[in-house]
């Protein structure tokens, strides 16, 4: 792992204050009230075929993927390829970026199958934890905390590329696959057990397609295993869509440290082609009615939010300076914030003005197309990602970095009942 280890000078790193949520903070063992505002590292350890604008070729989803390079190289070959892509989609260099941008977090979404595959269930890979310690490493170098989520659990908790499966998920009938994604869950917890860089987990990102009643359940025995291994760790509760409140109030359950994680994207997915005009009208109207009442949400359940998604996507939506209103206002609410995503690639490269991402490549991408390029040349792609040049999307870089914030927002017409109540948030 040469590319990913020459930088890291974790070594010469003090340990990070260990955080902690206080009713509806986050707070450091000085009491200090600390706003975790960040990043995901998107597309690296789960990948979205979304996040290559087609320079690959166009493949359905991560299972897709993985099944074109075993059919055409075998699957010890399709495993070193794809952990060569691994290897070089994020490096030191990276990380450089995220703490350019000020940020003191990562959300850091990864599949089952990094650690544990169904040939072998419930044994760990030899090289399990290889990127994940690098990303705390790395991290922890940059006084930066982490966040890991089970972006793709076994048999698949939601059906979309998010999970690495199109219209699969069987996680909710599969006792056994839940019973190996406890078990995971154990190991890793074990694994990063006393290292204040990792400040929590979260068990299941965006888990859709269950019903929320067996979420729920899931998440209390996640906890209760937690808790046997960690009692420091702040635990996180993915919401659904518009809602949480099927969990009911932490403390019924007995829960302590822990708050709730929800994905807002108002706005960026109503558009059919690109020539259509994007407005700030629902950023704006989700800012000035929709999240007052999450405000309200949260302190009645006695946690802080952690808005682990967000992005507006389009710069005629409001560009960075939209994005930088969502941090404000989690900034004055305790909240914790992550933008979707670090990096993203498109074939024309450059900023342009539909952004799921804050730095992209600066020069134009080869078509290199895994469904028949030669081996070698997926291997140049893929060794090309950690070497092209970057460009930042300044928009955003201004924007979050500048100390004074946006002026007020003029108010606006309040929105109906239905479209906007309780959150209007669209899944990714």
């Amino acid at each position: 792992m040469l590319l990913l280890g020459a930088a890291c000078a974790a070594e010469a790193q003090t340990l990070l204050p260990r955080l902690h949520v206080q009713d509806t903070r986050i707070v450091d063992t000085h009491n200090n009230t600390v706003f975790l505002h960040g990043v995901n590292l998107g597309n690296w350890l789960l990948i979205e075929p979304g996040g290559f604008g087609g320079s690959m070729g166009f493949f359905r989803d991560q299972f897709t993927l993985f099944s074109i390079l075993r059919d055409r190289f075998g699957e010890a070959e399709r495993l070193r390829l794809i952990n060569l892509y691994r290897d070089h989609f994020i490096t030191a260099r990276d990380f450089d970026e995220v703490k350019k941008f000020g940020f003191n977090f990562i959300r850091v979404g990864f599949d089952y199958s990094l650690l544990e595959d169904d040939a072998h269930p419930m044994q760990l890979r030899d090289d399990a934890f290889k990127y994940l310690d690098f990303a705390v490493a790395q991290a922890k170098a940059r006084g930066i905390y982490v966040l890991f989520d089970l972006h793709g659990a076994q048999e698949s908790q939601v059906g979309g590329t998010q999970a690495g499966h199109v219209g699969y998920v069987h996680f909710w009938t599969d006792a056994k696959a839940q019973e190996r994604s406890l078990w995971l869950w154990k190991q890793i917890f074990e694994h990063f057990k006393g290292d204040s860089t990792v400040m929590g987990y979260e068990p299941l990102n965006e888990p859709f397609d269950g019903p929320h009643d067996q979420l729920r359940d899931f998440c209390i025995r996640w906890y209760k295993q937690l808790r046997e291994v960690d009692e420091e760790a702040v635990a996180v509760f993915p919401g659904v869509e518009t809602t949480l409140k099927f969990y009911g109030k932490p403390a019924d359950h007995g829960w302590q440290n822990c708050m709730f994680d929800m994905h807002f994207y108002p706005g960026s997915f109503d558009r059919s082609t690109t020539t259509e005009p994007a407005t700030p009208v629902k950023n704006v109207r989700f800012i000035q009615y929709s999240l007052p009442k999450w405000a309200k949400t949260m302190r009645d359940l006695g946690t802080p939010l952690l808005v682990g998604e967000m992005n507006v996507v389009y710069k005629s939506s409001g560009g960075g300076e939209m994005i930088r209103r969502y941090f404000d206002f989690c900034r004055e609410q305790n909240w914790a914030i992550s933008i979707w995503t670090l990096k993203e690639f498109t074939p024309r490269g450059g900023v342009h003005n539909r952004m799921w991402s804050i730095t992209t490549n600066a020069d134009p991408l080869p078509r290199v197309d895994v469904r028949f390029a030669s081996k070698e040349q997926i291997e140049t792609a893929f060794k090309n990602l950690s070497t092209m040049k970057l460009v930042t999307d300044d928009d955003t870089f201004t924007a979050l970095t500048v100390k004074d914030s946006p002026a007020p927002l003029t108010p606006t017409t309040a929105p109906n009942a239905t479209e906007y109540d309780p959150a209007g948030a669209q899944p990714k």
